[in-house]
């Protein structure tokens, strides 16, 4: 229960982080002349002699790795699911920094989110979150586990193929889920990469192979879901590809959780309906704050 709480607190703390610096980028960002009208060289002079950019920029940056010193202590469906928190702590930090107005949409979607959040983490502290490299290495070598790695890397590829067939038309849709199932395959793998900071530690992880597999596919899907994502927003409604990124990465964390680590192992028949109607609040309410975000923090330049 102690390690379940820690993990929240560091995964809050790093919403925080989140929420903060992305409100704080919005605010510098405004401040400075439009994008297109200034070089390369004077667009980044002016980004980082902002201050408050700046601050907003390393804050976000470091939210990264905060979340990661949670990765051990949460069970990866319960992770997952909290990305639907820094959304809500994003609209939150809107409505009393920049004073946005918080619609009736975006309550119902911070209550879903917090519901959902709540029911998947109801007795999360009786699972194994602190898994042993080793241990992890054999969760991550089943069957079931090399098939749905492979599942993750063929949405991209077919999600990417389908993008550049169609050229500019669903760019949006094409590309937002390329980037979801990278976002998916980051978290995935981030878990088993952490795994090799318990037991004994990071000294004994470096000789293992397994660990360097794992630090590869965690590097493919987070930069891989920082580039597609901007391709998204390039060919066609930003909102589109933001709200089908952070959902598809939202579910697909989750089911990594449950298809790779068993998480939802030996639940009743109830209990499993109830995990499963968490999951469909929690996605809902993210696509909800995702709109949400893309208002505040507006959509991204062509």
């Amino acid at each position: 229960m102690v390690n379940l709480t820690l993990g929240l607190v560091i995964a809050l703390a790093a919403g925080l982080m989140f929420g903060a610096g992305t409100i704080l980028q919005k605010k510098g960002a405004s401040a400075l002349p439009p994008i297109e009208t200034r070089t390369a060289r004077q667009n980044i002079r002016d980004f980082v002699s902002n201050r408050t950019w700046l601050l907003g920029i390393i804050l976000t940056t470091a939210q990264w790795y905060v979340s990661l010193l949670a990765m051990p202590l949460l069970p990866l469906s319960l992770f997952s699911s909290l990305m639907g928190v820094n959304l809500v702590i994003l609209v939150v930090f809107s409505r009393f920094y920049l004073k946005e107005p918080v619609g009736r949409s975006e309550l119902c979607g911070i209550a879903a989110v917090i519901a959902g959040a709540a029911v998947l983490g109801f007795r999360a502290h009786r699972l194994e979150v602190k898994i042993p490299l080793v241990e992890m290495t054999a969760f991550f070598s089943r069957p079931r586990a090399l098939a749905y790695t492979l599942f993750l890397l063929s949405g991209v590829i077919t999600a990417i193929a389908y993008g550049r067939a169609r050229r500019r038309a669903r760019g949006d849709v094409a590309f937002g889920l390329a980037s979801g199932f990278l976002l998916a395959l980051g978290q995935i793998y981030s878990k088993a990469f952490m795994s090799g900071f318990t037991g004994p530690g990071p000294a004994a992880a470096v000789r293992t192979a397994s660990w360097w597999i794992f630090l590869l596919l965690l590097a493919i899907g987070n930069l891989g879901n920082m580039v597609t994502i901007q391709f998204g927003f390039q060919k066609g409604k930003a909102v589109i590809a933001a709200s089908l990124a952070q959902v598809v990465g939202a579910a697909g964390g989750i089911l990594g959780g449950v298809i790779i680590l068993g998480e939802w192992g030996g639940l009743g028949v109830a209990a499993l309906g109830l995990k499963i109607a968490a999951v469909a609040a929690v996605l809902a309410g993210v696509v909800v704050l995702s709109r949400s975000s893309e208002r505040l923090i507006g959509p991204a330049r062509s």
